[in-house]
């Protein structure tokens, strides 16, 4: 016996010997992979004052309508940040690709922190779900 953790997208490439009966098979292809997709950005300097491996959640209007942005703030000490998309809004990262993702991590962290992370902006990543290791976020 032997207990499988992996993705969801990627258990119909795992192979099993014995292999699976194909009712488990079937069940396997019909669960659902929930979208949460993770954008990192990266700065070229501190720009964002504080602590290393800080998470926040903070409520931003904009046009009439409230978001939660759900963020961890200088991962492992490095000068960034990885805003997380739950949902229907994950869906919409991916659909607008990696470019759009960064661009909205961006726009939310400036809304939270003022323009100023915008003139260290180095790079984002993001756009989970199309990814051949994963198969979902």
């Amino acid at each position: 016996t032997a207990i499988v953790t992996v993705p969801t997208g990627v258990m119909p490439e795992v192979g099993f010997a014995p292999p699976l009966s194909m009712a488990k098979r079937a069940a396997i292809g019909a669960l659902p992979m929930a979208y949460y997709d993770k954008v990192a950005v990266a700065f070229s300097q501190k720009v964002i004052d504080a602590p290393a491996d800080a998470r926040i959640l903070a409520m931003v209007s904009k046009g009439g309508q409230a978001r939660v942005v759900q963020a961890l703030l200088r991962p492992q000490g490095h000068e960034g940040a990885i805003l997380f998309f739950p949902g229907e809004e994950a869906r919409q990262i991916e659909a607008n690709g990696p470019t759009a993702a960064g661009s909205t991590a961006m726009s939310l962290l400036a809304d939270i922190f003022g323009a100023k992370v915008r003139s260290t902006f180095s790079k984002a990543s993001g756009v989970w779900a199309k990814s051949t290791n994963t198969w979902g976020s």
